[in-house]
């Protein structure tokens, strides 16, 4: 991977969000989150679309409750959820959907947006593999409206501590104001980057049953944003597996893990995996 990619800042939330894990980017104000993803739309060739849970109701996320009666046998009548026709439009698949000022959402509205991160679903709609979704946010201190995350929320998505794309910001400011190409150098991942998955699961299925400590969460704090569980381990394999099909390990894995898993578990597999280079399987076989 050229170094220049390497050093890319917010490498690894774009990785991520292309493998379709839900990503939370936590960062100050006019840090040009919102603008730095409506870029990388265009470049990944993706219908832009953002919402702001508090301009939203809870029904516009969940759906809007519809009776379809059957009059000649009232057995057969059903409650189907009615999404907004945002959504349905959503189901044409090649869109990056934005989640604009996540901690606006009161409690109420985390859970269906929860599902919709987690099993990317609203309502009765499953989105298609091509729809990727980030979600954006500021501290909650400095949030009008700020709520914290629940716990399940939090377990739910990756947490990364966005950093200011200074060049990127420079390029579109040298461009007259126009970011569409400001992120031209982002990797995509190649076709075929789950063929990576299966060898990640079993090397993360092997460090938690050598280090059953870190297998679940036991206590939370308000602070914390990742945490080990069984979700967020599987979530660990996955966002490796993308990050290996670029050559990338090595330099996002304690990035990653740090917001699936948190810092103390990270560090455990970070040792972990520093310790499985020193033998080559082959020559330990042979």
């Amino acid at each position: 991977m050229d170094s220049k990619i390497m050093n890319k800042v917010n490498l690894t939330a774009i990785v991520l969000v292309q493998a379709g894990i839900a990503v939370l980017c936590w960062g100050g104000f006019g840090v040009a989150k919102t603008e730095f993803f409506g870029a990388l739309a265009k470049v990944l060739g993706l219908e832009y679309l953002a919402v702001i849970p508090s301009q939203m109701n809870e029904d516009d996320i969940a759906g809007i409750p519809h009776a379809v009666i059957d009059k000649t046998n009232l057995s057969n009548s059903e409650v189907r959820m009615v999404p907004l026709a945002m959504w349905k439009a959503m189901m044409k698949g090649n869109c990056l959907l934005c989640v604009d000022e996540f901690t606006t959402a009161d409690e109420r509205k985390q859970a269906p947006l929860m599902r919709l991160l987690q099993e990317r679903k609203i309502g009765d709609l499953q989105f298609p593999d091509s729809v990727l979704i980030v979600a954006l946010t500021n501290p909650v201190e400095i949030t009008a409206g700020g709520t914290e995350l629940a716990p399940p929320v939090k377990n739910r998505m990756y947490h990364h501590q966005w950093k200011l794309p200074f060049d990127d910001w420079c390029k579109g400011m040298m461009a007259g104001g126009d970011w569409s190409n400001a992120n031209t150098d982002y990797p995509v991942l190649p076709e075929n980057w789950k063929d990576y998955i299966p060898q990640w699961c079993a090397t993360i299925c092997r460090l938690c049953m050598k280090h059953p400590e870190i297998r679940e969460t036991t206590e939370v704090t308000g602070d914390e944003y990742g945490m080990p569980t069984l979700r967020t381990w599987h979530k660990t394999a996955v966002a490796l597996a993308a990050c290996d099909s670029l050559g990338l390990v090595d330099t996002l894995q304690h990035e990653v893990a740090t917001g699936l898993v948190g810092d103390n578990a990270a560090g455990i597999l970070t040792k972990y995996l520093a310790g499985r280079k020193l033998y080559d399987p082959a020559d330990v076989l042979d």
